[in-house]
């Protein structure tokens, strides 16, 4: 059985101190890196944990990448829209993507299950919830990766504080693209219709930028 956590959205100064409760002997560099990646990417956790090797690029086609940047290309079959999903990752997260798929050696999956699920079973999966709720109950966290996406639902609107700023139509087209409607010109600007990359470049980059600030006031 999977222990949920309740449902709560990590306060500001529990997202400044995330990092440094993350980086204790007690939790696995892959569960680290997982929690990092759920809150600066903001999907969901299943999203996070059966994320694979080939969905992240660092060449698009008829598209340049700022310098350092990938992108995690969500396939259509794990939204619930019926297209891919494309989540641009700055610099310092795609590093830590490159992170994890070293510790992942030959596994098709970014994050590899820790021990079988049931005995016989093999390892051939991903990483299982309980062990990442488990870890960080052990470090003294109230909360899951899916609370870390209420987070950025929440946060990332905030404008005072030299909070991230972004509109209600921006954090909709990170976690809910679906929602967002197309005719809105607002959004449309001078880039495709069906990835938005432009725009969500620059959504990245505020919130992403926004967290890393959070943890080196904390330090």
């Amino acid at each position: 059985r999977v222990k949920r956590l309740k449902a709560r959205t990590p306060t500001i100064d529990e997202l400044s101190r995330l990092p440094m409760l993350l980086s204790n002997n007690r939790v696995l560099p892959s569960i680290w890196i997982a929690t990092r990646l759920a809150e600066y990417s903001a999907q969901r956790r299943l999203t996070v944990r059966s994320a694979e090797h080939e969905e992240f690029t660092d060449c698009l086609p008829d598209f340049d990448l700022p310098h350092g940047w990938g992108v995690w290309v969500i396939p259509s079959w794990k939204m619930k829209t019926d297209r891919a999903h494309n989540i641009p990752l700055p610099p310092n997260v795609w590093l830590l993507v490159q992170d994890a798929k070293r510790l992942a050696g030959k596994s098709k999956w970014l994050f590899p299950q820790l021990r079988e699920r049931r005995r016989g079973a093999g390892m051939t999966g991903y990483l299982s919830e309980k062990v990442i709720n488990d870890a960080l109950e052990r470090i003294g966290l109230r909360f899951g990766p899916h609370d870390l996406r209420r987070a950025f639902a929440k946060h990332g609107r905030m404008r005072n504080n030299g909070g991230p700023g972004l509109s209600l139509d921006q954090v909709r087209l990170i976690m809910h693209p679906g929602a967002v409607d197309p005719e809105n010109e607002s959004l449309i600007g001078s880039y495709a219709l069906d990835e938005f990359l432009e725009e969500k470049i620059e959504i990245m980059k505020r919130w992403c930028d926004w967290l890393d600030r959070l943890e080196k006031r904390s330090r």
